[in-house]
């Protein structure tokens, strides 16, 4: 999995550098992102990750209780 390198983004100086662009595997659609949209979409994700994480936890909980 390809990761993107915010740091090399914020210190680059040509114009190239300020946008990313992305294109999800088995995807017709390619993205293209901003500084910002990145920050935003990492934000996001790791959101997602959180929110799995504790449905998780609180089946796991719920579900010892009852058995």
């Amino acid at each position: 999995m390809a990761t993107i390198d915010v740091e090399k983004m914020l210190l680059a100086t040509s114009l190239s550098s300020e946008i990313e662009i992305l294109s999800p595997i088995f995807f017709e659609h390619f993205f293209i992102l901003s500084i910002v949209d990145v920050l935003a979409l990492q934000d996001l994700l790791e959101g997602a990750i959180v929110m799995l994480e504790l449905q998780t936890i609180i089946y796991e909980r719920l579900y010892s209780v009852i058995v």
